[in-house]
């Protein structure tokens, strides 16, 4: 299972086609087994020429893999803030 947030500016029928984008390129690219990071990185380069240089998108994604959480934000506020101080994650 993989939890993504993603944020897509503007409003409209040109947002929504960029979210639907992402959201379609997102899940081929997990399909295929690739880590979060190789799949960020296949859609930042797949997406980035598709569009208008006044839009952007900011997500953040994890995904547990049996004992291991794996975590990548890009350009977005973190899901989550882990404390090694007090070994806890931040409410």
């Amino acid at each position: 299972m993989v939890l993504t947030v993603a944020d897509v500016s503007g409003h409209g029928v040109s947002a929504g086609l960029l979210m639907g984008m992402f959201k379609s390129a997102l899940r081929s690219n997990l399909a295929h087994g690739d880590s979060l990071s190789e799949c960020y990185t296949n859609l930042n380069s797949t997406m980035f020429d598709l569009k208008d240089k006044k839009m952007f998108l900011t997500a953040a994604s994890m995904r547990m893999h049996s004992r291991k959480l794996e975590y990548i934000v890009a350009g977005h506020l973190p899901l989550l803030i882990y404390r090694n101080e007090t070994k806890r994650l931040k409410n």
